[in-house]
């Protein structure tokens, strides 16, 4: 869903603006924040080096993050000083995803970060496996 809206000055606009990313944060944006996709499932998933996860550096323990757009892959780091790796696919750009047993799997377009293939990621069991392959699956029809 889409609208526009008009102001009179960039002053207005600047207002509604933040009133807006407030809304859908759920708190005040600091100015000059940087604005961070609310995600409507997280799951912690392992990466492996199989076809594309080779590719990465995101080989290793990630949260697998997903909005009504895209699939992010966050890599957890275990110094906290150290930045955020991410990764994101558009579900525009997924051909398909399955699971098998405690594995995720989906397979990406040329038109991505990774390149065409298929990207394996391991859960903690087969529910959650099922579980992210069904949930995905939603958002892709």
């Amino acid at each position: 869903d889409k609208f526009c809206i008009v102001f009179d000055n960039e002053e207005e606009m600047e207002d509604w603006l933040q009133a807006l990313l407030a809304l859908q944060q759920g708190e005040k944006i600091e100015e000059g924040g940087v604005v961070k996709p609310n995600f409507e499932h997280v799951w912690e998933v392992f990466v492996h080096s199989k076809q594309l996860g080779s590719k990465t550096n995101m080989t290793g323990p990630c949260r697998l993050c997903l909005t009504d757009q895209a699939v992010t892959l966050v890599r957890r780091e275990k110094d906290e000083t150290v930045p955020e790796t991410c990764l994101e696919y558009s579900l525009q750009k997924i051909r398909c995803c399955g699971h098998v047993d405690t594995f995720f799997y989906m397979e990406v377009g040329q038109w991505t970060a990774t390149g065409a293939g298929n990207l394996w990621l391991q859960a903690e069991d087969t529910n959650i496996a099922e579980n992210i392959h069904l949930t995905i699956l939603k958002y892709l029809q």
